[in-house]
Formats: structure tokens, C-alpha cells, sequence
């Protein structure tokens, strides 16, 4: 419940085109978790810097920061280390979302 107020506050920075301060925000968050030994809530980081860099029209850093957070969720994270490794195709396909840079939507 914690970090999810941070992730709203986060979200609200990047609707308002405010991405520097929304990556700040992120670390802060990222480096909150590692404090409070929060593995299990580092997805929610990746994920939003997957989320911020797709808004900011980065696609490449989007993807690895989606695949990132895909291989760190706790339920995903055991499924990965058996396989030992995913193809770049089978993450962005698996990613539970698609995200979309603004210029698809003008």
C-alpha cells in the first residue's frame, strides 16, 4: 500500500509531462525498497520506468525495462531462473502489458 501511493504520485507526474521528476521518484522508490529489503515490490519500479520511457517516446529502453520487470515478479521470477532464459520475443510478447509510445495515438 506504501509504494502504491508513490506509483499514483508517479503516474500523475507523467500524465502532466513531468518524466525527470517521475524517474527521480522511481529511483527514490527503487532505492526505498532496496532499504527496507522489499524484493517482492521491485517489479512495481521496473515497471514504471518501462511505463515512463514508453511515454517519453523510447521504445528500446521501454521494452528492456518491461522485460526487466517481467523477470523480477515474484510468481514470473522462479518460471524464468527454470527456463534459464527468454528470447527477446517471447518477453515483449509475455510483457502482461503492451505499451504503446504517444505518437501511435496522434
Amino acid at each position: 500500500m506504501y509504494y502504491k501511493g508513490w506509483m499514483h504520485e508517479v503516474l500523475y507526474d507523467v500524465n502532466h509531462n513531468h518524466f525527470y521528476r517521475a524517474l527521480r521518484k522511481t529511483n527514490l522508490m527503487h532505492n526505498d525498497m532496496r532499504q527496507r529489503h522489499a524484493e517482492k515490490e521491485y517489479y512495481n519500479a521496473t515497471h514504471l520506468r518501462g511505463i515512463i520511457y514508453s511515454l517519453m517516446g523510447n521504445m528500446e529502453m521501454a521494452l528492456r525495462w518491461v522485460a526487466m520487470s517481467y523477470l523480477t515478479h515474484p510468481t514470473r521470477r522462479a518460471a524464468a531462473s527454470s527456463s534459464n532464459c527468454l528470447s527477446h520475443d517471447q518477453l515483449r510478447w509475455s510483457a502482461p502489458h503492451i505499451i504503446f509510445s504517444r505518437s501511435v495515438w496522434k
